[in-house]
């Protein structure tokens, strides 16, 4: 699958991918909220996701990739 190429119905096309710096943890931690409502983790609140998602892009055993449109908006992330 080519990375512009339409997903089924979705309205969006991925502009780009790259890995997450520490400058995006906010944006991650509201799409985490944002999507996760209800989930445990989501629960613990704000400053341990970004606290968690911290650890990941420190960490030498992970990584945390972004995916942004067009707009440079984050449509997703995983880790």
């Amino acid at each position: 699958m080519k990375i512009n190429e339409n997903l089924g119905n979705s309205e969006f096309k991925i502009k780009r991918i790259v890995f997450i710096s520490e400058k995006l943890i906010n944006s991650i931690v509201k799409k985490h909220l944002d999507n996760f409502k209800n989930g445990i983790s989501s629960k613990l609140g704000k400053e341990y996701l970004k606290y968690f998602y911290k650890k990941i892009i420190s960490s030498n055993d992970s990584v945390l990739i972004g995916c942004f449109d067009k707009n440079k908006k984050l449509i997703g992330f995983v880790g």
